[in-house]
């Protein structure tokens, strides 16, 4: 039985970024997170900003009060 080269080289390509994806963190510094009103619903980013959680990962994080339809 021959082995195909296409799926060879996709599984390689897959565990190639699997590998990068895992050893490689983001550097991302500063989010801007756009919320479309203060409810209930956007408590969980609060809460996480205000005990650090976004901190811990290394992200600056900033809440912006904007329309839903321009949060997009």
């Amino acid at each position: 039985m021959r082995s195909n080269p296409r799926r060879t080289l996709a599984i390689f390509s897959i565990l190639l970024l699997s590998v990068l994806f895992v050893l490689c963190p983001a550097h991302a510094e500063n989010i801007k997170i756009g919320i479309p009103s203060l409810t209930v619903t956007m408590l969980p980013v609060a809460v996480a900003k205000e005990q650090g959680f976004f901190q811990k990962e290394g992200l600056s994080v900033e809440t912006v009060l904007m329309p839903a339809a321009l949060n997009i």
